[in-house]
């Protein structure tokens, strides 16, 4: 073994001498070819001068002649730059070569510890979503939501989850045991489920870590209050009290006037034209008269909390859970059904989904292999190489691309990246282009052994195992030389629009895109080692055992009439995609990522279609309300409100929360006998009753039960102190002069939040809520420059996905063209077969986005991440038939092969050269990937269907744009190219 290993050491250094007489015959064939190509067009020229004038025939030899001297055109020198990067990439390749060949074992011992610690990695990282993952950068949602979080001092995420009540037989909400229960359901939430607090050490429960929003239910309980009231008065047949009336919007209890708008939905009126005997009726123990509301599909409860206690993202989410999963599984009403729904719960399901299809990857990838193994064998039988040793090689084929996505996603996470759903999608990527590369080189391998028989290469007589080495790095060095330049320009494109992708999208978008870039680089390593040193391993058994067989031969047919129609029926399609993508609709809902038994999709049916109906509430942060005493500044604020109040969908103004309209009430008295005799005439003698905004009796109005919502809507702060230091150091003797001059408006207002309320039908359309949006925007952007005043939806994160999402995807397909075009410029040199690539890229993609439209799908962050993926897709196979086209010209002149003359230059030679290299590869990837991919068709998800849709056309239009429309239109192009000389050679 020692000797062998001897022998292949002193053989290298032969081998290494051969191979820099190689390289110089490799350059010496480039400038042949160089200077032929240049005696070519002289000669052409010759030609059409011969055209032009037949008395120009005598002096064409001295002519090509002067002009073959003179020739320093830029496509000459961008032709020798091309020849020269494809010198470098070969001899790169074939030192490589030298490498596997060498250290097979090595290789996939060091492969797979890698992707094994790195899959171990990925599988203990917890999944983390993003609520505003999908919004894009520079959304003014994202600016919106910043402006909540600073408002009410939140450095995180705080708790925040809804609770709907529905009956649990019939539909009516206002009864005496469906609103007694509903009370206990608060009582609950408030008293006895806790959170632990990490600063006190202990188990707190709602009521205690509430700070703003302690009393935003507060309604619910004073209206089952007044309906007891009114019960007990039926029972003992008095008549209703005047003190309750509970009517919707706004009801009276006991003198007090509660909005219940936020928590009553699926209202249904009472019939105003009730007779004399209903009337009478009216104190039966079912009577509702003394509310103007018949029936209450369903009551909500608001939890809301500001993150404190020393919470981590966990404890917050393990709370809100803790909630969810109480009520789904161990609290049973009698008279009620309790749902809950936050933030927490959607990520859940959400992950739910994604594990659920993530579980089919398995079974897609056993289909995958089984169509590898069956497709490398017929091809190994049709071309009498079949052996045992061709199945590790196609088992391999499908597996280095998983190896390598988990690879990468593994270093991601062992550098902090966070785990998010939408890099499961990501693996699809990897796959359609690692499979692709893997087929391309199998196929490769098996057309230089072809070729080896026929040449008698060492291939055949190959005993020993010296020889064998030999024959597996020039085979090898060969395959790598053939393949490795189209891998490098389907990997370098995906790369670049993946990293300008990352800039342009949202923070998911960005995550995937890196998630893509990390994956694709690994498998490009691993194609270039482990796929290789399997290839290596599994070649040199089956050299040792070699018999000479038959050969084949593989036609590719061409013809300008059918060149011409399948340009006509291309243009046609693309006319009707195009005409389908204009009407691409928009249409975001959370139910399409959760799992079919998810129970929040019941949650979002009633959120959709009783909720947004009822109520939806525009957010108004005032950051600068300055100097309301100020009769003018205070005026321009209420023409804010009052411009938002009478927009489309609006409610009257009794419906909005607005500070200075109830604080003016209070003052004045007129808010249902606040102010006593005696405050109203001292008012009067202060002359604020009427014309001036204190902010004095702040203190006093929020500690009315009825106004203590108010806190947790305003921001303020006491002067006095300040006013009182600032006085004394100035005059000394100070104590009595600051009395005097310290004013009872001490108390200054710093921001305050407002909402308007809204309704409609039409608000369960997204696209209508983003309408109403943006003129809200609109109105607000008036009055920033003066009170800094910002409105938010709570919603708005994914109604901006509405305009911003066509943006983004057209942005990347121009950034992915325009990448697609430098590199195979950088590779090729050909502007001709650069653009006509360039244009079937964007074909595929115009067709997906437009089958995508005729198939009545709609346009959402699922379909976004789906498009996305498809773009690598759309590249990848009409990248590598282009190069090989292009390359053809080169076909037998490399690596000092088959030196004598020129290869065919003839369009028919070329795209019969891309067919036998490219052809039945490509077939294989696209054939092999659908299947992989239908596997997630027996997942009913709207995700998993969205992929099976979106990635089959993508990978079926890849396949018929690179095997059909491609070559025709090179013929086609060439044709008239041909015809266009003629007829100007007839001119002349």
């Amino acid at each position: 073994m020692n000797d062998n290993d001897t022998a292949i050491s002193n053989h290298r250094q032969k081998q290494q001498q051969q191979q820099v007489g190689g390289d110089i015959n490799g350059a010496i064939v480039i400038n042949n070819f160089t200077d032929q190509q240049q005696q070519n067009q002289q000669q052409q020229k010759t030609a059409d001068q011969q055209c032009h004038s037949p008395s120009a025939s005598s002096s064409s030899s001295s002519s090509a002649s002067s002009a073959a001297h003179s020739d320093t055109s830029s496509q000459s020198f961008s032709a020798r730059c091309s020849l020269r990067l494809h010198a470098v990439v070969a001899r790169a390749y074939r030192r490589w070569a030298h490498f596997v060949v060498a250290h097979p074992y090595k290789i996939v011992f060091i492969c797979f510890i890698l992707t094994a610690i790195c899959v171990v990695k990925m599988a203990k990282t917890k999944h983390k979503n993003n609520i505003r993952g999908y919004t894009p950068y520079g959304s003014r949602a994202l600016y919106e939501f910043d402006v909540r979080d600073e408002f009410f001092d939140q450095s995180g995420v705080g708790i925040r989850f809804f609770v709907l009540i529905l009956p649990r037989n019939g539909t009516n909400m206002m009864r005496m045991e469906t609103l007694r229960e509903t009370v206990e359901v608060d009582e609950l939430i408030q008293n006895n489920l806790t959170i632990y607090n990490r600063i006190t050490q202990r188990d707190e429960p709602f009521s205690r870590i509430c700070r703003r929003f302690c009393t935003i239910n507060e309604p619910i309980r004073l209206f089952y209050d007044g309906f007891k009231d009114h019960q007990r008065r039926v029972a003992n047949h008095q008549k209703p009290s005047h003190n309750v009336q509970l009517d919707y919007p706004t009801s009276t209890v006991f003198g007090q006037r509660i909005n219940i708008q936020p928590n009553f939905f699926g209202i249904h009126f009472a019939n105003t034209t009730t007779s004399a005997k209903q009337e009478a009726s009216a104190v039966s123990p079912s009577s509702n008269r003394f509310s103007n509301m018949d029936s209450v599909e369903m009551v909500v409860l608001l939890y809301r909390a500001e993150r404190i206690g020393g919470w981590k993202d966990d404890d917050i989410s393990d709370y809100e859970m803790s909630i969810s999963n109480y009520f789904k599984d161990k609290y049973i009403g009698k008279h009620i059904r309790v749902l809950t729904i936050s933030t927490s719960y959607v990520q859940v399901e959400v992950d739910r989904a994604g594990n659920i299809i993530r579980s089919y990857f398995g079974f897609g990838l056993a289909v995958m292999i089984l169509c590898s193994l069956f497709s490398n064998s017929l091809s190994a039988f049709f071309m009498h190489q079949f052996s045992i040793y061709k199945l590790p090689v196609a088992i391999f084929a499908c597996l280095c691309p998983f190896m390598a996505s988990g690879t990468a996603l593994g270093i991601l996470f062992f550098a902090g990246v966070r785990h998010s759903s939408i890099l499961a999608v990501t693996p699809f990527l990897i796959l359609a282009l690692g499979v692709d590369d893997a087929f391309l080189m199998i196929h490769s391998w098996q057309l230089a052994s072809k070729r080896r028989r026929h040449e008698g290469g060492r291939a055949v007589m190959a005993h020993d195992a010296l020889s064998v080495n030999l024959a597996v790095v020039d085979q090898l060095a060969e395959v790598l030389e053939d393949t490795g330049p189209a891998i490098l320009i389907s990997t370098l494109t995906n790369i670049f629009a993946d990293l300008v992708g990352a800039f342009l999208g949202s923070e998911e978008i960005t995550l995937l895109c890196i998630g893509n870039i990390a994956s694709i680089i690994v498998d490009f390593f691993y194609q270039i080692t482990l796929f290789t040193a399997v290839l290596v391993i599994c070649a040199r058994r089956e050299l040792i055992s070699a018999r000479k067989r038959d050969n084949n031969k593989i036609h590719a047919t061409n013809s300008n009439t059918f060149s011409l129609l399948v340009c006509i029926v291309w243009a046609a399609f693309l006319v009707v995609c195009l005409n389908a993508l204009f009407k691409f609709e928009i249409n975001l809902t959370l139910k399409k990522l959760f799992p079919p038994d998810s129970p929040l999709l019941e949650i979002e049916k009633y959120r959709e279609e009783k909720v947004l109906p009822f109520y939806t509430t525009a957010q108004l942060f005032v950051n600068n309300p300055g100097d309301l005493s100020n009769a003018t500044r205070r005026a321009h604020l209420n023409g804010l409100i009052d411009e938002m109040e009478h927009l489309k969908y609006a409610y009257p103004a009794e419906s909005s929360l607005y500070f200075v309209r109830t604080y003016e009430e209070f003052l004045h008295g007129d808010s249902a006998g606040i102010l006593d005799a005696a405050a109203e005439e001292e008012n009067a003698k202060n002359g604020t009753a009427t014309n001036e905004f204190d902010l004095s009796e702040l203190e006093t109005f929020l500690n009315w039960p009825e106004f203590r919502h108010w806190r947790g809507l305003l921001k303020y702060h006491h002067n006095m102190q300040q006013q009182q230091g600032q006085s004394a150091e100035s005059h000394g003797n100070g104590t009595e002069l600051a009395l005097a001059t310290n004013r009872s408006d001490g108390t200054q207002l710093d921001s305050m939040m407002t909402t308007v309320a809204y309704h409609g039908d039409e608000l369960q359309d997204w696209y209508n809520r983003a309408l109403m949006l943006r003129e809200w925007r609109q109105v607000v952007d008036k009055y920033v420059p003066e009170f800094n005043v910002s409105v938010l939806h709570d919603d708005g994160l994914y109604l901006d996905l509405l305009e911003n999402m066509p943006t983004n995807i057209w942005q990347s397909v121009v950034v992915t063209l325009l990448c697609m075009a430098a590199i195979c410029g950088l590779f090729m040199c050909n502007m001709f077969v650069v653009f006509v690539t360039t244009c079937v890229i964007a074909s595929i993609f115009i067709e997906t986005l437009g089958i995508m439209a005729l198939m009545d799908m709609t346009m959402d962050p699922v379909v976004m991440a789906a498009v996305t993926i498809s773009i690598g897709f759309s590249v990848d196979m009409p990248a590598h038939v282009s190069y090989h086209f292009h390359a053809a010209k080169w076909a037998g002149t490399l690596g000092g092969k088959n030196v004598h003359g020129i290869a065919d230059q003839s369009v028919e030679h070329k795209i019969r050269h891309a067919f036998t290299s490219v052809g039945f590869p490509a077939l294989q990837a696209s054939i092999c990937t659908c299947i992989c991919v239908l596997s997630l068709a027996f997942v009913k998800i709207y995700t998993a269907q969205v992929f099976v849709r979106v990635l089959c056309v993508c990978i079926v239009l890849c396949a018929v744009h690179s095997l059909f429309l491609l070559p025709a239109l090179f013929t086609f192009l060439d044709a008239i190219c041909k015809l266009f000389r003629q007829f100007v050679c007839q001119r002349r």
